[in-house]
């Protein structure tokens, strides 16, 4: 995290010796410019969607209320001392619905593109 702006392509929380690898973050607000499509603000960011890989599974199921398969999507929210995890759900558009539903997400934005 930089000046406000948070680099999240992906999320480390050392504590957990966690890393996790997403697709999309949801925020409570629209983009507010064009330059939103190149860095991430952490101002109005509620949640985090990632796909469950061979990389990250036995990460996510250090959750033992989960149980994920590979290909399965989650969602997380928090921060490292307070991580909370929603899931699994079959397919991206399942998890994005269930941020807007749920968790109050108004848009959806894709990590930073290369500069």
């Amino acid at each position: 995290m930089r000046g406000g702006v948070t680099y999240l392509h992906e999320r480390q929380c050392s504590a957990l010796g966690v890393v996790m690898s997403y697709h999309f973050f949801g925020y409570d607000h629209e983009a507010g410019s064009i330059f939103d499509k190149f860095w991430l603000p952490e101002t109005g960011l509620l949640c985090a969607v990632g796909e469950v890989t061979s990389e990250n599974l036995s990460d996510i199921n250090l959750y033992p209320d989960k149980q994920f398969s590979i290909g399965d999507y989650f969602i997380t929210t928090g921060d490292c001392d307070e991580l909370f995890v929603y899931g699994p759900f079959e397919n991206v558009e399942a998890a994005l619905n269930y941020g807007v539903q749920y968790l109050g997400v108004v848009s959806f934005r894709s990590p930073p593109e290369a500069m």
